[in-house]
């Protein structure tokens, strides 16, 4: 019953409204406005091959899951959104990226002999991994995979330009392995 009769009240209230104005009120109400402008759609400008050689990780292990691969693009793909976003201007973005830059440090000593040594330590957040990595008189890598409880370190001796040594140690929760092995790259 209430109901029916605010409905009354408001078609009453509309004719009131509508006879008190002529028509030619309206179309001067109306004249002024301007036209509704709608967005054009933009298209992409990403090249496919730049695309790529962002998202795709530059190796791949032979032993290597899709899953773990699919978490190294996922990680990419983020860092490549993040590069291009407009929220990386926010002061959220700048905090995240001062977290991020924490999460990575790099060291550059040379000894006394001149010799170049450099440590990189980070963390990638998505891929749930601790990286150690050393360049100098050789090359070695420790990572940690926290998902996993997975440990893996590597030195890499090269032999010559496209050849190397490498001896790997992985330890897991549920297994151990020892690897020498011979990297050709091609």
């Amino acid at each position: 019953m209430i109901k029916t009769f605010f409905i009354y009240l408001c078609i009453t209230i509309c004719f009131v409204c509508l006879s008190s104005h002529s028509w030619a009120d309206v179309q001067d109400y109306v004249r002024p406005t301007n036209p509704l402008v709608l967005p054009t759609k933009q298209e992409s400008t990403y090249d496919l091959q730049h695309l790529s050689v962002k998202l795709l990780p530059p190796k791949l292990d032979a032993g290597e899951t899709s899953s773990s691969l699919m978490t190294k693009v996922a990680d990419n793909g983020l860092a490549l959104y993040w590069e291009e976003s407009p929220l990386r201007q926010t002061s959220m973005g700048r905090a995240a990226e001062k977290v991020e830059k924490k999460m990575k440090v790099e060291v550059d000593l040379k000894d006394q002999d001149n010799n170049d040594h450099k440590f990189c330590f980070k963390v990638l957040a998505i891929q749930t991994l601790a990286k150690i990595e050393y360049t100098g008189w050789v090359k070695a890598a420790f990572n940690y995979d926290f998902k996993n409880a997975k440990t893996e370190a590597e030195i890499i001796e090269s032999i010559s330009q496209n050849q190397d040594v490498v001896l790997s140690q992985t330890q897991s929760v549920d297994d151990q392995s020892s690897k020498l092995s011979f990297r050709i790259k091609w």
